[in-house]
Order: structure tokens, then C-alpha cells, then sequence
């Protein structure tokens, strides 16, 4: 692993500007396809943070039906937030979506491989076996590494097309002697996010008492409170891939020149 020169430079204040020159489109297409659908998929599935169930059960098929419906509106947001990233804002925002939604297999696909290390990695620290955790932690390691090598490779898929291979094989040379450098860049993200959940936490219980208070609390079913929480939980998770997403585009812009 090669250092090179940090990327974060360039690539935060490019954040900054794409949020500046493009929320307008960013912010109600995020509520549409993140936002919106991670909400009702709390709701079927009974999230509740104020009064976590230890054991949900599997899901039904309706429960299974809406979290792939989820899963490939939050590739399409992405892939939509990605292209305002890397430049790609002269059309309008309908036909933009319409040309995205063609390549939502490579989207998805892409979305896997770059999960699949670190996902297997943090399911095997949970164990309560020590090799294992460790074994895990380690996986996980390696899944930040191998994320950092992909981290560009939707973006690739955007402004270069091609196909899954060819995005990651892009990836992997356009971030070669940058590893480290974008490491640091997804740590400080991580620390921001954790900083924007504390505050939006910390917001949202008197927020949810005083929703409860004029509202009242239904006997049973979910009440203001419930709705709050899981707006909170939506919103944690969708400013989590806006912000990825904002990264890995104005880090491509960077690396590819």
C-alpha cells in the first residue's frame, strides 16, 4: 500500500460546492428514493427504537418485496447523487433518473462487492467466540482496504460506462498510491456521520416527547414517537449514502484528473 498525496484537499471542498450548486436536486430526490422507502420499510418491519424486539422473526414476502424495492432505489439515488459528484448536471433532473435506472444491474452488483468484506467481517466480530471476533476484525480490515480500491468505481460507471469488471478494474488503478490517503478520507466521514447521529439523537427524543404530548400515544400500534425514531433512523441512513456517494464522485473527478 502506497500513500500518495491525500485526496482530502480536493475532495471535501468539492463536497461542499456539489452541495451548494446541486441540493436543490440532491436533497428532494434523496427524500424520494432514500428517505421515503427507508420509512415505510421501518414500519413493515416493526422497528422500533423506543422498544426494541429481540427477535423480529423472518420476513414476509411483502417485507422482502418492499426491502428490494429499497435496496434498488437507494443504487438509483446513488447512482443519481454520483452524477451531480463528477460534473453531470446539464440535463434535467427526469431524464437524468430515466438514463440511470439502465444501469441499476451494474449499480447493484457493484453495491455488493464493494459490502460483501466488511459486511462478513463485522457479522463475524459479533461472535461470541474469540478467534472468530478476531478473525473478523481482521476481515474487516481487509474489507476497508478493498473498499477504498472500489470506492470509485460507480463513478466510473457513470461518467465512463463499461461494464461491473471493467468499473472495479478503473477503480483499482485510479486509486493506486491513493489507498491511504482515501482510508483517512472514509475515517473522517465515518467520524462526521457519528457526530451528525449523536446531535440528530439527541434532537430527536424531546422532539418525540412533544409530538407525543399534542398528539397523544395511541394503546397500541405506532404512535408520534415511533414515526420520529424511525424518521431519525431513515435520515441517519440516508445522509450515510448521500455523503459516500458525494465522496466517491468528487474523488473520481480527483484521481481521474
Amino acid at each position: 500500500m502506497t500513500t500518495g498525496r491525500s485526496p482530502l484537499t480536493d475532495v471535501l471542498p468539492g463536497v461542499r460546492e456539489c452541495l451548494r450548486n446541486e441540493g436543490w436536486a440532491i436533497v428532494p430526490v434523496s427524500g424520494a428514493l432514500l428517505v421515503l422507502p427507508l420509512l415505510l420499510l421501518v414500519r413493515a418491519m416493526g422497528l422500533d427504537l423506543l422498544e426494541p424486539k429481540p427477535d423480529l422473526g423472518p420476513p414476509g414476502p411483502a417485507v422482502g418485496l418492499l426491502l428490494l424495492a429499497v435496496l434498488l432505489l437507494s443504487i438509483l439515488g446513488q447512482l443519481f447523487v454520483t452524477a451531480l459528484a463528477i460534473g453531470q448536471a446539464g440535463e434535467t433532473v427526469g431524464s437524468l433518473l430515466a438514463r440511470l435506472t439502465r444501469l441499476l444491474p451494474q449499480g447493484v452488483a457493484i453495491g455488493f462487492v464493494q459490502a460483501v468484506p466488511v459486511s462478513l467481517g463485522l457479522q463475524a466480530m459479533a461472535s461470541s467466540q474469540p478467534v472468530l471476533a478476531f478473525a473478523g476484525a481482521s476481515m474487516v480490515g481487509v474489507g476497508v482496504y478493498l473498499f477504498a480500491r472500489m470506492m470509485v468505481a460507480l463513478p466510473v460507471l457513470v461518467g465512463e460506462g463499461g461494464g461491473v469488471l471493467a468499473a472495479l478494474q478503473r477503480s483499482w488503478e485510479l486509486t493506486s498510491g491513493r489507498t491511504l490517503g482515501l482510508i483517512v478520507l472514509l475515517l473522517a466521514l465515518m467520524v462526521g456521520f457519528f457526530v451528525l447521529a449523536v446531535l440528530l439523537v439527541a434532537l430527536a427524543a424531546p422532539v418525540a416527547a412533544i409530538a407525543t404530548l399534542l398528539l397523544g400515544d395511541p394503546a397500541t400500534g405506532w404512535g408520534p414517537a415511533q414515526w420520529v425514531n424511525g424518521l431519525l433512523l431513515a435520515a441517519l441512513q440516508t445522509s450515510l449514502t448521500v455523503m459516500v456517494a458525494l465522496v466517491a464522485g468528487r474523488a473520481y473527478r480527483t484521481l481521474a484528473g
